[in-house]
């Protein structure tokens, strides 16, 4: 109704609303369906975001003398109720993480790294939010859907407690909140407790289906590649998580990778025994970790490729020429898709394919017809995406994309007034040209002038188009150079090894940090003459 176009004119409204609170982009509501994993949720982060376009669009004149029908009405009241929206908040709030995850899985790129960090971060939230999610007076009448649950265990393989092939070698880390005393027999016959034969708030629900899923995801491989990712806040969490049933599960993991014939090409693995390989892993790790050597250029913690998450490709770089172990361990774990999507195009193509009069097509002939095929197809599905999943793409069709999960809705933290919606906090502000203050600045060879000006463009990264480098300005110093039109320059660390630091002038820089993707916190500021 206000998203769909089914009332025209209160469609109108909520849009032009919508494009008021959206810097002139026209932001329309999600519709929610079963046909997608999590389009539910996808359709209420969407919901909370335009919940002030939606509460400006009700209290307009023009809204109120429209003739309402039973179905308008109701939906003005949910957006009247302070409850409803708070009821959203902790909802989302408590599985936050796990969609990040499964963003992470839709985009068909390798996110292994991620999935064991998200895992824990839902779990803490599921833990954090159950006073809230036991609050009678917001979820006081749900009850629980038995077909949701039949569902559920049939899609994610019936129950795991009873699966039949279940690898008692695996090492799980979890904590099940069912098990009352810790005293249950393992060889007992009796029925795990589940919402069917114990009564259970709603806390503890969302929380027996977290657990009971998650086994899933956090294997031995996962942990692994947990272990071996580049982004910082990952990192951090390594740091004060590790222990020494991880590094079990580590050392399985790499121990499986070494079994010949092993793809590992370093000639010294060769003439290694398998407790030597761990022994040395462990030694590349703990320089990996304390970015000791060969892990110190600090320009390559600041390369593209790390600060956005993309570690397969960082280990590629930095870890596999330098290392015996780690580096190779470091590729194979972390470059993992962890999504269906490439599984079932390629059967998809092969029965597209293999029909009528070519179903006897040998399995060589299928598999490069199929490859063709489904290569042609992806192309045309990612233009399609791309079109779809923009903020302001509308219709039935309509995608939830990146720039939603990545609005700071603020579902990450506890104790926060859910009316007050915030873009990502920025930290620094740059202006993309050379400012009056600098023209001045530039040409004074003393320490106050290079101070002010590294002030200015320290840590920013850029591309440089003529030599196809990324570069980051080094914040230490800079050169000052005599002579008309010179002054003071920017020195630019390359990321890549063996390329040597470059001398930039500031207004080469300016162009070319303006034209390049920086961090979150940094917003960059183009003059009024660049726009045009």
């Amino acid at each position: 109704m206000f998203g769909s176009g089914a009332s025209h004119a209160i469609y109108a409204q909520f849009m032009a609303q919508s494009a008021l609170a959206n810097k002139g982009r026209k932001v329309c509501l999600i519709r929610g369906a079963g046909t997608r994993m999590a389009l539910w949720f996808y359709a209420m982060i969407r919901l909370i975001r335009l919940q002030q376009p939606l509460k400006a669009t009700i209290h307009q004149q023009q809204f109120l003398d429209l003739a309402l029908t039973t179905s308008a009405k109701g939906a003005v009241q949910d957006i009247k109720d302070d409850n409803f929206w708070k009821c959203m908040y902790i909802l989302l709030r408590a599985v936050f993480p796990a969609l990040r995850a499964l963003r992470y899985c839709d985009s068909n790129t390798p996110c292994m790294d991620k999935l064991y960090y998200l895992s824990h971060r839902t779990t803490v939230a599921i833990e954090k939010s159950q006073d809230d999610l036991n609050d009678k007076s917001l979820f006081g009448s749900l009850k629980t859907d038995r077909n949701l649950l039949d569902e559920g265990n049939i899609a994610l393989g019936s129950n795991l407690n009873n699966s039949a092939d279940h690898d008692d070698d695996d090492v799980v880390f979890h904590d099940n909140p069912l098990v009352g005393n810790g005293t249950e027999d393992e060889d007992s016959d009796d029925e795990p407790e589940t919402p069917e034969n114990t009564t259970m708030s709603f806390a503890r629900q969302v929380c027996w289906h977290w657990i009971k899923r998650k086994l899933r995801i956090e294997h031995e491989y996962s942990i692994t590649a947990w272990a071996l990712c580049v982004m910082g806040s990952v990192r951090n969490d390594v740091r004060d998580r590790l222990t020494g049933h991880h590094r079990d599960a580590i050392e399985k993991v790499v121990s499986r990778l070494h079994v010949p014939p092993c793809p590992n090409t370093n000639p010294a693995i060769l003439t290694m025994l398998p407790h030597e390989i761990i022994d040395t892993f462990w030694n590349e790790f703990k320089a990996f970790q304390n970015c000791t050597n060969p892990y110190h250029e600090m320009s390559r913690w600041a390369s593209a490729d790390c600060t956005s998450g993309k570690s397969y490709l960082w280990h590629e770089k930095y870890s596999l020429p330098y290392t015996v172990v780690l580096g190779y361990v470091g590729c194979r774990v972390t470059s993992k898709l962890c999504g269906i999507g490439p599984a079932e195009r390629s059967w998809g193509g092969v029965k597209q394919i293999k029909d009528g009069v070519r179903s006897h097509l040998s399995g060589e002939s299928t598999e490069k017809r199929s490859v063709i095929y489904v290569s042609a197809k992806i192309q045309e599905a990612r233009m399609r995406q791309h079109t779809m999943e923009k903020l302001d793409a509308t219709g039935a069709d309509a995608m939830f994309g990146d720039d939603d999960i990545n609005f700071d809705l603020q579902l990450e933290k506890f104790g926060v007034n859910t009316n007050i919606l915030k873009e990502p906090a920025v930290e620094r502000i740059f202006h993309s040209w050379v400012e009056e203050w600098e023209e001045e600045a530039r040409k004074k060879n003393d320490c106050v002038s290079e101070a002010l000006l590294l002030q200015k463009y320290k840590g920013l990264v850029f591309h440089d188009p003529d030599s196809g480098n990324d570069f980051s300005i080094w914040p230490n110093n800079m050169e000052f150079r005599r002579g008309r039109g010179n002054g003071w320059v920017l020195i630019g660390v390359c990321a890549e090894d063996g390329v040597e630091d470059e001398a930039f002038k500031i207004e080469v820089a300016c162009e070319m940090i303006a034209d390049t993707a920086q961090k979150d916190s940094i917003q960059v500021v183009l003059r009024e003459t660049d726009l045009e």
